[in-house]
C-alpha cells in the first residue's frame, strides 16, 4: 500500500475515499470520475480497485476502463478525443426518432 495509507485499516481508507469522492463527484464528468478512480486505485497498490469500487461506488468494470484509458494515455498516445462517452455511447437524438423536431 501506499506510504501515506500505512496503518490505517480498511474501513478507514473506504472512509477517506469516500470523503474525498463526495467532494469531488458534483464537478467531475464519467471520464474524471474514472481517471481519479484509478489514480487512488493505483496508489493503493494490491486490491486498490477493490477497495476503490467499495467506497465510490463504481463498479469495478469502470475502474477497469479507466486502467485501459489512463494506460492509453501515459503510453505516448495523445488525447485523441476529449469524449467523455466511446462512440456510440448514449442516447439516440431524438431528432433521429422524430424528424420533424
Amino acid at each position: 500500500m501506499g506510504a501515506y495509507t500505512e496503518g490505517m485499516s480498511q474501513a478507514e481508507m473506504r472512509a477517506r475515499l469516500r470523503e474525498k469522492f463526495a467532494v469531488l463527484e458534483a464537478v467531475l464528468d464519467e471520464r474524471g470520475r474514472r481517471l481519479w478512480a484509478v489514480t487512488e486505485a493505483r496508489a493503493r497498490g494490491h486490491g486498490g480497485q477493490t477497495l476503490v469500487a467499495q467506497a465510490t461506488g463504481l463498479s469495478r468494470r469502470t475502474i477497469y476502463q479507466g486502467l485501459r484509458e489512463l494506460d492509453h494515455l501515459s503510453g505516448g498516445h495523445p488525447a485523441a478525443s476529449q469524449r467523455v462517452r466511446s462512440p456510440g455511447g448514449g442516447r439516440t437524438p431524438l431528432t433521429e426518432h422524430d424528424p420533424t423536431l
